[in-house]
């Protein structure tokens, strides 16, 4: 509990939707980075350093997410809602386990020099952009739906409110405003 408080609440308080979906973007703009280090030949004598290095970034996010999952488990009967409220965590931890997967064939390639098909390279790079995809039209998608049956709650909440205010109120005990307006007029 202290670790959540001292490190992983902070994070994930901050870490709104836009926020995940630009760190998510990030993570994948890396790979980007390995291609384009293959492409110009620089990775240098020693590329097992550049890859321990970013094995380490991987590492750490997906510690960082695993505990935010863990710190916030849920009762025994509430699966669904805990699933459905750490749904981007869970992506983030998929999309991260891809990244890393591309990186590992991307090691096996340039510097195992093994012969990997290049639909085989990418595949776990278009997984996580398909999974990033997802996330977000889903996301979008619920927030305007969850809008709309707010709207539609409060429009009905405010009617019954409404409705039961005049019923609290006997007929007998409402004033008659009529002959009052009446008086004031002739006067």
């Amino acid at each position: 509990s202290n670790i959540y408080d001292f490190v992983i609440h902070p994070i994930s308080t901050v870490m709104g939707f836009s926020i995940r979906a630009l760190s998510l973007w990030f993570l994948l703009s890396l790979n980007i980075v390995f291609i384009v280090m293959n492409l110009d030949g620089n990775l240098g004598e020693v590329p097992i350093i550049f890859f321990i290095a970013v094995w380490i970034l991987d590492g750490l996010l997906v510690l960082m997410d695993g505990l935010h999952i863990w710190q916030n488990k849920p009762e025994a009967n509430d699966w669904r809602s805990y699933f459905f409220h750490l749904r981007g965590y869970f992506t983030l931890a998929a999309v991260i386990l891809t990244k890393f997967v591309f990186e590992l064939l991307y090691f096996f390639r340039k510097v195992m020099k093994t012969e990997i098909p290049i639909v085989v390279f990418m595949l776990p790079l278009w997984i996580g952009l398909g999974l990033i995809i997802l996330e977000l039209y889903s996301h979008c998608y619920n927030a305007h739906v969850t809008f709309g049956q707010r709207l539609a709650t409060a429009a009905t909440k405010t009617v019954e409110r409404r409705q039961s205010s005049r019923d609290e109120i006997a007929p007998e005990d409402r004033m008659d405003l009529s002959s009052t307006l009446a008086d004031t007029t002739t006067d």
